[in-house]
């Protein structure tokens, strides 16, 4: 299997409608998705000192950075600000490969940060909560 650049990671925001649309977000720089799992414990006195787990709840976290452009369009980085004040979730894909393997759901917008620095770009940074069960698909994305 090939290594590939980290470019190919990918924030896509869905236009509203059906059937959906994607969209990069403009300006991206870096894109990660962090998925964990939270086990039960669930040990007790007759486990010899070993603990036990029972499936626990699982959570798909996508973050990303980048340059905002301004008055793009479409302007993703406005759809996900307004979703962010609107509390509303929002259909997305994280691709992450040439062969177009991605995560994809509805998500929350957990963070939404503009910053600037008087020697520096402005950049953008977000943090994405699944709401609900995520998909994967191996290629397509």
């Amino acid at each position: 299997m090939a290594k590939e650049k980290g470019t190919k990671v990918l924030l896509k925001v869905a236009a509203a409608g059906s059937p959906s649309v994607f969209t990069a977000l403009q300006g991206q720089r870096t894109g990660t998705f962090a998925g964990s799992s939270d086990p039960i414990d669930v040990s007790d006195k007759t486990q010899d000192g070993w603990k036990a787990y029972l499936p626990g709840l699982k959570d798909g976290t996508i973050s990303v950075t980048g340059f905002p452009v301004w008055g793009a369009t479409p302007d993703v980085l406005e759809q996900i600000r307004a979703a962010q004040i609107a509390d509303t979730p929002i259909e997305c894909r994280l691709v992450l490969n040439d062969a177009g393997a991605y995560y994809h759901g509805n998500f929350y917008v957990t963070q939404f940060e503009i910053s600037g620095n008087h020697d520096g770009a402005t950049e953008y940074s977000i943090q994405l909560s699944p709401d609900g069960a995520l998909d994967y698909a191996a290629s397509g994305g």
